[in-house]
């Protein structure tokens, strides 16, 4: 693959020290315009995300809409293989398996909510980012707020809540469940199948509907 090549304005704003609001306003005027996509706007939005530039309040919401737009064109694009779906959104937004920023997950989430039950391999990558970052202290979802590991945060609480009602619950688990599910004392211990997350995954494949 050919690398990318960014055009003008976003090869400019990569090499900015601050992306400003005007900067997100003017992507959004001459290049991320609504009802267009055009197929190197992820590998560009990535991009401009992971230069080194500082970022304003409002480039991460804009990232975000700009991302899920785009994404689910290109899901739309591969069809009805959710396997493929959820191996393409891995590499997108993975590095060594874990996904790269919080914004990236953010949109993972959002995808979920909008494919539901539809996809459900998308929903078990999307939960098993939170179970590395509790149970391996990986990635930027991980909390190591007075522990010498990862602990659950209320952040990653909301984000399973939010996929899991994606999935039908009607029920949203406390934190002490969720504690429990994404519990990081099982693996370190060395138990590394039976766990209430390994049964939870495992039937994502059999059902995608979780009980309410």
């Amino acid at each position: 693959m050919s690398e990318l090549r960014l055009a003008y304005p976003a090869s400019v704003l990569a090499d900015k020290p601050e992306i400003t609001a005007g900067d997100v306003h003017l992507l959004e005027t001459r290049v991320f315009r609504p009802g267009k996509s055009e197929r190197d706007d992820i590998a560009v939005l990535l991009a401009l995300h992971h230069s080194r530039s500082r970022k304003c309040a409002e480039w991460e919401p804009f990232f975000v809409d700009q991302m899920v737009r785009n994404v689910l064109a290109r899901i739309t694009e591969i069809g009805g293989d959710t396997g493929a779906v959820e191996s393409w959104m891995r590499h997108t937004f993975c590095r060594g398996g874990v996904i790269a920023s919080r914004a990236e997950f953010r949109v993972v989430v959002e995808v979920v909510e909008i494919l539901r039950d539809t996809c459900p391999e998308l929903a078990a990558f999307a939960l098993e980012q939170i179970h590395i970052a509790v149970a391996e202290s990986e990635g930027p979802l991980a909390s190591r707020r007075n522990s010498p590991w990862a602990t659950l945060s209320t952040d990653n609480l909301s984000f399973a809540n939010r996929i899991l009602a994606a999935l039908g619950s009607h029920t949203p688990l406390t934190l002490h469940q969720a504690a429990r599910l994404f519990d990081p004392a099982r693996n370190l211990a060395g138990i590394q199948h039976g766990t209430a997350f390994d049964e939870l995954i495992a039937g994502l494949s059999n059902s995608p509907q979780v009980a309410a």
